[in-house]
């Protein structure tokens, strides 16, 4: 974990004395004020370990740059650092306090032993591990506030957490020690304890007041009561009656004015300690938003991108024409029967084919107020709905148009089929009609989900070597290769029962776009937003396009 990353609380169950130690007479004035900042080699528990610090962590820091603050953290600004001294136990730290308003009352605060502790923010620097421990070697130290007490008491560095985004450290130093509550079984209990040491020492200090309290209210004057019931004070009292019974057994009981105490302090306890909860508060509780959309799928073109993708429209027009050869009568070379006898000759002759040029287009009329007040941004989401629907339709176009155009085909029977070895068999038939009518095999296999599905989960046969397995299969990342030829998943439109073998010299898909337009609807305070392209899926070479059917 880094240092600058957000960590909870945790108890150290080390004790110092006061962090401010005294107030020095600079000059007479007595707005100088020594602070203790960090002891050394002290072993704290927080979430990522156990840490200590390293004298000289603070050697390089500047004490004219560390500022001071009044009562908080992000409290008024009233000094800043004088001289920094690292001594045998800790670094000191004196401090100047600005003659403001604010000034003063942190210093009669001082005084008056309201404020006696600090709260340091520092950012590390430098880390080492040693022997499971975090060493804190090197830090900037940045701020100091006086503040009236730390998260915990009884205990040296309490916390370390980070400021949201500027990557501090803050660390609570405790002031005078208080008497542990005893010994603790795990973290839980410490936190536990060590939440409960500030209000025992404040029932301590009102013994007298809860005194005149029960005997305003006629309490009954105390009787003999065990050994095991005398208190030193009220705060053990209230300790005692939370976690012993009122009547263990005959004769071992707290008489009836303990009982009136106890019961005293229950309800004081009860009163401290009143639930504060979330649905209590709804105006401090906005929803949480997420600001990723769900439910755009990726606007893949699984067979435009298995063809090699777009291809460029012409430049003008609004069909595409292509000469196509008319298949000849016979050979159009043979050998000469004898010298001076006629060769042979035939009529060699290409018709036009001609293929549509479609436009696929969509448009809406979006307020001003939705596309300026949204968030996330209606805009960009509608962008990214509109281009995955474009990239859909027109890929389920160009595979309509394979599927009417290619006149071969190759039957499988997948039923039958539990090694792949039919499906191999009609792999390589279908790329030998392919090499036949252009040249070249097949590069591209475009499956319907049921016949992939069928692909991948095929077995291997024994007999195969690695080019010729029936399925070398991923579904990880949802790859098949079978008989070296890479099997692409159709989209989620292609019709079940579905194959498409072909290479890039039988068909394409030609396309212009796609494009936005846009318009300003002054009248309606609107902006009319559209996503269009023009596009064709050419078969060229009919023969060269072989559908794979899964006819039991």
């Amino acid at each position: 974990m880094s240092d600058s990353q957000q960590v909870n609380s945790q108890v150290n169950p080390h004790e110092l004395p006061a962090t401010i130690l005294h107030r020095a007479d600079s000059g007479g004035d007595g707005r100088t004020v020594e602070i203790r900042i960090m002891p050394w080699g002290q072993v704290a528990n927080t979430p990522q370990g156990r840490e200590s610090w390293e004298r000289g962590a603070f050697a390089g820091v500047d004490p004219t740059t560390v500022t001071i603050e009044s009562q908080r953290h992000g409290g008024t600004l009233v000094g800043r650092g004088e001289t920094l001294e690292e001594r045998e136990d800790a670094a000191y730290l004196t401090s100047r306090i600005s003659r403001t308003p604010a000034g003063d009352e942190l210093l009669t605060l001082i005084d008056d032993g309201v404020v006696t502790q600090a709260s340091v923010s520092f950012k590390p620097t430098k880390t080492a591990r040693r022997d499971g421990v975090l060493v804190r070697q090197a830090a900037e130290l940045w701020r100091v506030a006086i503040v009236e007490r730390g998260v915990f008491a009884g205990a040296g560095v309490l916390a370390v957490r980070s400021q949201e985004g500027s990557g501090m450290v803050d660390v609570v130093s405790t002031g005078d020690p208080m008497e542990p509550l005893g010994a603790a079984s795990n973290d839980a209990d410490v936190l536990i304890r060590s939440a409960l040491q500030p209000i025992v020492g404040r029932l301590d200090k009102i013994d007298d007041r809860f005194v005149k309290l029960a005997a305003q209210a006629a309490v009954p004057a105390a009787d003999a009561r065990p050994e095991s019931w005398e208190t030193t004070s009220l705060g053990d009292l209230l300790l005692r009656a939370i976690g012993e019974p009122h009547e263990r057994n005959e004769g071992d009981r707290p008489s009836d004015y303990a009982r009136a105490i106890a019961d005293a302090y229950r309800t004081l306890h009860d009163r401290a300690l009143l639930d504060q909860i979330t649905t209590d508060n709804p105006g401090l509780m906005p929803p949480a938003h997420l600001t990723d959309a769900v439910g755009i799928v990726s606007a893949a073109r699984p067979t435009i991108e298995a063809f090699g993708g777009a291809r460029s429209l012409p430049a003008s027009g609004m069909e595409i024409d292509w000469p196509a050869l008319v298949p000849l009568a016979g050979r159009a070379i043979a050998v000469q029967a004898t010298e001076k006898t006629e060769v042979v000759s035939r009529i060699v002759k290409f018709s036009r084919e001609t293929e549509a040029i479609l436009t696929y287009a969509g448009a809406s009329d979006i307020s001003i107020q939705l596309i300026r007040r949204s968030s996330p941004s209606y805009r960009e989401l509608y962008a990214r709905v509109m281009l995955a629907e474009y990239a859909r339709v027109t890929d389920d176009a160009f595979t309509d148009a394979l599927v009417a155009g290619g006149t071969g085909s190759v039957d499988y029977d997948g039923s039958t089929d539990t090694t792949g070895a039919l499906l191999r068999a009609a792999l390589f038939t279908a790329s030998v009609a392919i090499q036949r009518a252009t040249g070249s095999p097949a590069s591209v296999a475009v499956l319907s989900e049921d016949l992939y599905i069928k692909a991948g989960s095929l077995g291997v046969d024994p007999d195969a070597g690695p080019m010729n397995a029936s399925a070398v299969s991923s579904a990880r990342n949802l790859s098949i290769s079978i008989s070296g030829l890479t099997i692409t998943l159709g989209n989620v439109d292609m019709a079940a029962a579905t194959g498409i073998i072909s290479n890039r010299q039988a068909a394409g898909w030609y396309e212009d776009g796609p494009f936005t337009l846009e318009a300003n609807d002054a009248a309606r305070l609107g902006v009319n937003v559209a996503y269009w392209g023009l596009g064709a899926g050419v078969v060229l070479i009919p023969d060269g396009v072989v559908l794979l059917t899964n006819e039991p």
